[in-house]
């Protein structure tokens, strides 16, 4: 609809999107099956509203369902171990062995153990630790979806033939 309609501005464009949305969900013959080739809203009249979205997000709430959780890691020649694309300094020492992360959630932390022994306590890099209004968290995670984006294309270029 908008290639369509070429909004000239953001109240325009909404305007469009709306009588697009109407059309899409009343007046358009949809081929599924549970549809019976009827528009959605007529095909299903009693669906449920979808929940309004909070004014707050918890961006660490994560965090709890990994706390306790081990992983295995081998520590670089540099002394850094690599997690969530993130390298956190152990110890050159270590180089070339073989450690066990584990979550720590309550303190933020991963504990670095080796044979079963903790050697180093690092802070857990990229957290917020605060509850963050919802479009502040939507432009963060926008944010770090396009950086994460813009690392897979620098490591995977494309190939031309």
């Amino acid at each position: 609809c908008l290639v369509v309609h070429r909004p000239h501005d953001l109240t325009h464009a909404q305007a469009v999107t709306q009588i697009y949305i109407h059309h899409y969900n009343w007046e358009r013959p949809n081929q599924a099956i549970t549809c019976n080739n009827q528009p959605p809203r007529l095909a299903f009249p009693d669906l449920p509203s979808l929940p309004a979205l909070p004014d707050q997000v918890d961006p660490d709430h994560w965090l709890a369902a990994v706390h306790g959780r081990r992983y295995q890691r081998r520590i670089t020649s540099n002394g850094t171990i690599k997690i969530d694309n993130r390298a956190y300094y152990v110890k050159r020492d270590f180089r070339g062995q073989s450690v066990t992360i584990l979550v720590d959630a309550a303190a933020h932390e991963l504990v670095v153990e080796y044979h079963k022994r903790p050697i180093k306590r690092l802070p857990i890099r990229g957290l917020y630790n605060e509850p963050l209004d919802f479009e502040t968290y939507y432009e963060a995670i926008r944010k770090e979806a396009r950086t994460q984006w813009q690392l897979m294309m620098h490591h995977y270029p494309r190939v031309t033939m």
